[in-house]
């Protein structure tokens, strides 16, 4: 995960390792998650997707707002250029005064593979930590992979055990998936600060894991 401080204005990019194309030209697309939240509406902060063979000499493909109605985290996919060297992928974050900016699970592919054949050829069931961790803003990303389809359970329980919120509870095909919690019970209630444990329990699989503090940071 990459954090922005956007309340100190200004902006900073983070530019990718080079990326090597497979074939004579291949048109890559980016897929990344990006936090967004209601707060600070009138500050320009905001995220550019840029591409470059130089890194150097940058080109903007796509700009993504922070702002958004509701807090959560968001995947974004992003469709790049043909290239036929390689290149490199940057996020150059333009901020005011606002929260800070977060993005994570950045990854770059070429089209004409799906990130589902890819993640499949190897997959295994699995529960995986939570990002960010510890949890910041009351907000973190919870995310699993499926080696096969099965009937899937994603709950959030408290030190004692009590059911906090349901966050999956149907039947989901072989692939990766991305759950966000908002630190909000299934009333829609703030959860006081403490322990709190996630399992995920599949027809064959079950695990528990927790954040690396006890606290949850709001």
């Amino acid at each position: 995960m990459a954090g922005y401080l956007s309340w100190t204005g200004g902006s900073a990019r983070l530019i990718s390792p080079p990326i090597t194309v497979l074939f004579d030209s291949t048109q890559g697309w980016l897929k990344f998650w990006m936090i967004h939240d209601p707060g600070y509406a009138t500050a320009p902060d905001s995220i550019k997707i840029e591409t470059s063979t130089n890194c150097t000499t940058f080109t903007q493909v796509t700009a993504f707002n922070r702002y958004a109605p509701i807090q959560t985290w968001t995947e974004h996919t992003v469709y790049l250029a043909n290239f036929s060297s390689n290149y490199y992928v940057s996020f150059n974050a333009l901020s005011g005064y606002g929260n800070n900016m977060y993005i994570d699970w950045v990854r770059v592919m070429p089209t004409g593979i799906s990130e589902e054949k890819l993640n499949n050829s190897s997959l295994i069931t699995m529960l995986n930590p939570p990002k960010p961790n510890p949890i910041t803003n009351g907000l973190t990303q919870l995310s699993f992979t499926l080696a096969e389809p099965s009937q899937v359970a994603l709950k959030i329980y408290d030190a004692s055990g009590r059911l906090v919120k349901v966050l999956v509870d149907e039947v989901k095909n072989s692939g990766v998936y991305n759950v966000s919690w908002n630190c909000r019970d299934d009333c829609g209630r703030q959860v006081p600060e403490g322990v709190y444990f996630y399992t995920l329990q599949t027809g064959n699989y079950n695990s528990t894991k927790k954040p690396d503090l006890d606290k949850i940071a709001t």
